[in-house]
């Protein structure tokens, strides 16, 4: 079970090595930060951006620090991009700094003026930036743009900040406003800030987007009433209030949520694909399967319902056609949980099942946990099918993984071969056709169909080879039923079009992508 580490206490990430350019746009495919990172989608957003680079050799040190200087420049990159001059005025105390054209826009923008004693205070300004530092600098750039939080507010975010004493006046007034934003949060149970921490390259990417949430926002960060307000998060240690959600397709630093109104689809999946599949697929619903499936990585349960409480989920709202088309086009690769009785019919989140949930798996997990990451996916496919064919037989019985008898058509076959390889990691929907079923999987970044019957009729007979049961899709091929008539399996309907689209789209290759 992936495990995922949870965001208490954001801090900002350094940006060594930063690159001076200021549209300098980074790779975010960074060795070091894996999809199941829980800085993952900050850090790529604010490397798309061209906020953040890397490292060099496509790493990005997500736990290094950032020092002072750093953290104004990915403000001013973030912020004022376009007002980065090529050169620095000289005769200033950094015109000879690396970090002089930055500079240039916060002394523009004023939100440079947290910093004292400039001109003997430059070797601080180059060692890693605190927490209160940062909190200060955020302020100076939300108060440029217009973003401020009332005296009611301020006064009580202030009392729920224990540590606040121990701040230097000139501090406090960033801390709370950041605080109250949930831009930068405490770091325990009590609420403390920790305003001499240092801050992380990640938890800089981090800061960087809720910023900049919070200024698209015209200072609010959506933080719907999750009934838990105040109430001390056990797996955070962190109060909820101030938190932020985050958008959709991100995690949160505490539980969340969810509602049609604070987590519709947002990205438009839909829009690209067929005109066949917008005609008979809900928008909504189509986004948000796609959605679930690009995050497989942060979508695996974590709780009884089968939801990671932490992810932001795309949310639908549609009972229609083609809510229901969706739903039957991933059912055997995704399941759906609705959010409430008094909403089953209208509100749903997609999810990613628990493999250990699944109907058979103590019957195969002997296959699964001999799988290794060094395998192929067809060799995977060839293990599982092995394990199809010594399980069953083929006959006329409705046999499933967990029945006694373990006997059945092509529809039973086809439907064991789906939940084996789905649970092995290999994306697998079932394929029907005039007197036939059989399944469609995603091999090693190729198409195939495969085709349990024969699988099994050829293991009776010693012709276990797999290109008898393993074919292209694209060429047509003919197979036999039990009666002798034959099936065209060369065609794939409407469902199966959908499904393809989504996994594809997504990118969804749970072996690779985890």
């Amino acid at each position: 079970m992936t495990t995922y580490k949870r965001l208490a206490a954001v801090g900002v990430a350094t940006v060594a090595t930063l690159g001076i350019a200021a549209n300098a746009y980074a790779n975010t495919n960074f060795t070091d930060v894996s999809s199941s990172h829980w800085a993952y989608s900050y850090i790529s957003k604010a490397s798309d951006n061209g906020w953040v680079t890397g490292k060099g050799n496509n790493l990005y040190d997500p736990e290094g620090n950032v020092t002072t200087a750093e953290f104004y420049t990915l403000l001013a990159r973030a912020f004022y991009g376009s007002e980065i001059p090529t050169t620095a005025q000289s005769g200033q105390w950094y015109s000879d700094k690396w970090y002089a054209p930055y500079f240039e826009v916060g002394v523009k923008h004023s939100f440079d003026a947290i910093i004292p004693n400039k001109i003997d205070c430059v070797e601080d300004i180059e060692k890693n930036t605190t927490r209160s530092g940062m909190a200060s600098l955020i302020a100076g750039v939300l108060q440029d743009k217009g973003i401020t939080i009332s005296d009611a507010v301020y006064n009580a975010t202030k009392s729920k900040i224990p540590d606040l004493n121990k701040v230097i006046s000139q501090y406090q007034k960033g801390i709370v406003t950041v605080y109250a934003l949930g831009i930068i949060t405490g770091v325990d149970d009590a609420g403390n800030f920790n305003p001499t921490g240092y801050m992380t390259r990640a938890q800089a990417a981090t800061v960087l987007c809720r910023l900049s949430d919070v200024i698209a926002n015209g200072g609010a960060i959506s933080t719907p009433n999750n009934g838990n307000t105040n109430k001390e998060d056990s797996n955070t240690g962190t109060t909820n209030q101030g938190k932020n959600y985050g958008p959709v397709g991100t995690l949160s630093d505490f539980k969340v949520t969810l509602s049609y109104e604070t987590h519709k689809p947002v990205t438009d999946y839909w829009s690209k694909t067929d005109p066949a599949i917008q005609a008979v697929t809900d928008k909504d619903a189509y986004n948000a399967a796609v959605q679930t499936l690009k995050d497989e990585a942060f979508c695996r349960p974590d709780g009884t319902k089968g939801l990671n409480p932490y992810y932001n989920y795309a949310v639908t709202q549609s009972s229609g056609d083609g809510n229901k088309m969706v739903d039957l086009a991933v059912g055997g690769v995704l399941g759906k949980h609705y959010l409430s009785n008094d909403q089953r019919d209208y509100t749903g989140v997609y999810t990613l099942g628990d493999i250990t949930n699944y109907s058979g798996y103590s019957v195969y997990k002997d296959v699964l946990n001999s799988i290794t990451p060094d395998m192929t996916d067809r060799e995977v496919v060839i293990k599982c099918m092995r394990k199809v064919t010594d399980t069953f037989t083929y006959g006329n019985y409705n046999g499933s993984w967990t029945s006694e008898r373990k006997e059945g058509l092509c529809g039973e076959l086809a439907g064991a071969t789906s939940e084996i390889l789905n649970a092995a990691g290999i994306p697998t929907f079932l394929v029907s056709v005039p007197n036939h079923m059989y399944c469609y999987s995603l091999i090693d970044g190729q198409w195939w169909a495969v085709d349990p019957t024969l699988a099994e009729q050829g293991s009776q007979i010693g012709d276990y080879a797999e290109a008898v049961w393993m074919k292209d899709p694209d060429e047509k091929w003919v197979v036999y039923n039990h009666d002798g008539s034959k099936a065209d399996i060369n065609t794939l309907g409407t469902r199966s079009s959908i499904t393809r689209s989504m996994i594809e789209q997504a990118g969804y290759a749970p072996r690779h992508n985890s």
